[in-house]
């Protein structure tokens, strides 16, 4: 059964999206959508994989962070750290409002480091990461500074106002740090030609956890375009998840 839900994260900010919940599920995965990005995901990767997990009695969360998609607030809201507190309220709701015990995280791109983040938030069962991020202030402060200049002190970008906290705020996230405490279960995917987020990120992360699996896919970019990649992480991930 799927339904819209609404949480209120601890900012004031109601968070909406989907939750799909099998009749005797006992394990729920969820999920973290990347920057600009929203609970569908690029080429709808996220619903496609929310619902092959409904068929094998597996319940998902889907939300958007603040300031993204139908959620509360302006996009200006939604930064490293902001992102981070709408992660743990969705963790909340699946541990104390769903009652869940095995539950799994699966976060794409920047959703990829702030699962990192979340790793030990929670006792998690599993976690897969689809392009994960790694924090680097440099990068995002020289992004931000490319960005056209707004009259109201904000910067411009893809229709979208964007402030200082997108870039000051990479500093408070320690991804790697949470990673190499995590007990648990690791699938990891990363496109060879990744322009985003380059392949030695993946590499880095698959170093930090104890017990992960490192998957790159040749010829392969951030998006996961090509049918023949989208089948691999979407089938891929599915038979990790369920096993």
């Amino acid at each position: 059964m799927i339904k819209h839900i609404e949480i209120k994260d601890c900012l004031g900010f109601t968070l909406r999206g989907y939750l799909d919940l099998p009749d005797n599920a006992k394990r729920i995965v969820v999920f973290f959508h990347g920057y600009t990005g929203n609970l569908t995901e690029h080429n709808d990767h996220f619903k496609l994989l929310s619902r092959m997990l409904s068929k094998e009695n597996i319940a998902s969360l889907r939300m958007c962070y603040a300031g993204n998609g139908e959620s509360d607030g302006a996009f200006y809201d939604s930064n490293f750290a902001n992102n981070l507190i709408d992660c743990k309220a969705m963790l909340d709701y699946a541990k104390n409002e769903l009652k869940f015990d095995d539950i799994c995280l699966l976060g794409f791109s920047m959703g990829g480091l702030l699962a990192c983040c979340s790793a030990n938030y929670i006792p998690i069962t599993k976690i897969v990461l689809w392009s994960a991020a790694v924090p680097d202030y440099d990068h995002w402060k020289k992004h931000y500074e490319a960005y056209r200049a707004m009259p109201n002190g904000k910067r411009y970008f893809l229709g979208r106002e964007v402030d200082e906290r997108l870039y000051e705020t990479t500093n408070l996230l320690h991804p790697i740090e949470e990673a190499k405490k995590f007990q648990g279960e690791v699938l990891i995917y990363q496109g060879r030609i990744d322009q985003a987020v380059p392949f030695e990120q993946a590499i880095k992360y698959n170093e930090a956890f104890k017990n992960s699996t490192l998957k790159i896919i040749e010829n392969c970019t951030h998006g996961y375009d090509q049918y023949e990649f989208q089948k691999e992480i979407l089938d891929g991930s599915l038979n990790f998840l369920k096993s």
